[in-house]
């Protein structure tokens, strides 16, 4: 078809939109970790950068808390199961999530102080 692997893309982008994924994790102690995680589960933020939290969802398989910020933004925490460590996981749609994550990982460290 003479199209070029970024001619995909661009189709694609295209079609659905740009998807752009970041993680960050903050260092912690395993149980401070899970202990950080349940406390934001009972307290979420009302707002992440700026930006309101409109829906807040746990999945206990995985120890997961979703945090919905509109349409474009989904921003999962979870304790790491290895390491010593909480994983953040941002996906944006037409916006890159990293700076919410950022301001997200700042909110764990500031909880465990």
């Amino acid at each position: 078809e003479g199209l070029t692997v970024l001619d995909r893309l661009a189709a694609i982008e295209q079609a659905y939109g740009r998807h752009v994924t970041r993680e960050r994790s903050v260092r912690l102690d395993p149980s401070a970790g899970k202990a950080v995680v349940a406390a934001l589960r009972a307290a979420p933020p009302s707002s992440v950068g700026g930006r309101a939290v409109t829906d807040v969802e746990w999945f206990e398989e995985a120890g997961l808390l979703r945090l919905q910020c509109g349409p474009e933004v989904r921003l999962q925490v979870r304790p790491s199961g290895t390491e010593p460590k909480v994983k953040l996981y941002g996906e944006g749609l037409g916006l890159d999530p990293g700076d919410l994550l950022d301001e997200l990982a700042a909110l764990l460290a500031a909880a465990v102080s």
